[in-house]
């Protein structure tokens, strides 16, 4: 019965790693965006909003999987 209960919570890890890591992705696409969006942006203060949005996603992003990795111990 232990044996069977190690796998499962192996097998519970593993799937809370790998949606962080689908998180940690599609974050890391939509900062992309928006520093594409900075990049490519005529008027100034949109061009700064959108870098300082994607900044935000980034730092955003960073501090809840690293809470997130922290809590659940990954």
């Amino acid at each position: 019965m232990a044996w069977s209960l190690h796998i499962t919570d192996a097998t519970a890890g593993e799937l809370m790693a790998a949606s962080l890591d689908t998180y940690e992705a599609a974050a890391r696409a939509v900062s992309e965006l928006e520093w594409t969006l900075a990049r490519s942006a005529r008027f100034e203060p949109l061009s700064t909003l959108a870098a300082t949005c994607a900044d935000i996603t980034r730092d955003a992003t960073a501090v809840q999987l690293s809470t997130a990795r922290w809590l659940l111990d990954l």
